[in-house]
């Protein structure tokens, strides 16, 4: 489990309602983050299947694929990443933790984020699990889109955090309103809206979108709730109008943060 802090400095500051942080930074899986419940699940799958290496996608920077790689040497996996050209692509931040964590990476001249399912990206992931089969290994390639698997088990992990968030929530005698977390793929907003639907949770889940508009992001994240519920066998059906995503803080694309963002994270970090 993952603390939840009180901002109370913060809260005064804006001057609006009391904030709470779910502190998933302290996952304990390369440099923390959401992803790591996620990967409990589709590392899991991987292994009991008998995969012993990985192949995923995502952008140069990608939190989601460093923790991939983190969990493939912790379970003792290779790790190959075909990457999306992203606004950095020096190897420092995430590269360079790549490179310690001994990743086979490839960077696309493409970085166009809407487009991680298509064909082009295909290709290359199956030409990179192929040349892990040359070497005498058995990939699992990770893709981010329904019908496959870890997009349906991910969501999983984030079911387990919505149970994991309300009992730390009554056991404090705290009451949450809304749930704000990014939504990029929406695996993880929709686990906590499967997980509160569920459970009956007095919150909402809101999700911030980072790079699709609105119709697509709220359309994947039902979708995901849906196949996950099925999964679980869980009689919890959603539509559209159970999932709330905004996208007018997308700014100029992703990974490019807006001078609204820069001053976020400075007040955050000063409060």
């Amino acid at each position: 489990p993952t603390p939840i802090t009180d901002a109370q400095h913060l809260s005064s500051v804006l001057g609006g309602p009391h904030i709470y942080i779910k502190r998933e930074d302290l996952s304990g899986l390369a440099m923390g983050g959401n992803k790591c419940r996620k990967l409990e699940f589709i590392m899991g799958f991987a292994k009991e299947q008998g995969y012993d290496a990985v192949v995923s996608t995502a952008s140069s920077q990608s939190n989601f694929c460093l923790q991939i790689a983190a969990a493939a040497c912790k379970l003792g996996m290779k790790a190959s990443f075909v990457l999306l050209k992203g606004v950095h692509i020096e190897t420092q931040g995430n590269l360079l933790l790549h490179n310690i964590l001994d990743s086979e990476v490839e960077i696309l001249e493409f970085s166009d984020m809407t487009q991680l399912g298509g064909p082009f990206v295909t290709e290359k992931l199956e030409a990179a699990a192929e040349r892990l089969r040359s070497k005498g290994y058995k990939p699992f390639i990770v893709k981010h889109n329904l019908p496959e698997i870890a997009a349906v088990v991910g969501p999983v992990g984030w079911v387990n955090a919505a149970d994991e968030m309300i009992q730390q929530l009554k056991g404090s005698n705290l009451k949450a309103d809304y749930v704000i977390l990014a939504n990029g793929g929406g695996g993880t907003q929709a686990g906590l809206i499967l997980g509160s639907k569920y459970l009956k949770a007095d919150y909402k889940a809101v999700g911030i979108s980072v790079f699709n508009k609105k119709e697509q992001a709220e359309s994947a994240t039902t979708a995901q709730v849906n196949a996950t519920a099925e999964y679980l066998g869980l009689n919890t059906l959603i539509d559209r109008d159970d999932v709330q995503v905004y996208d007018e803080y997308i700014g100029e694309g992703y990974g490019i943060p807006t001078k609204e963002c820069i001053d976020a994270i400075r007040l955050v970090a000063q409060t």
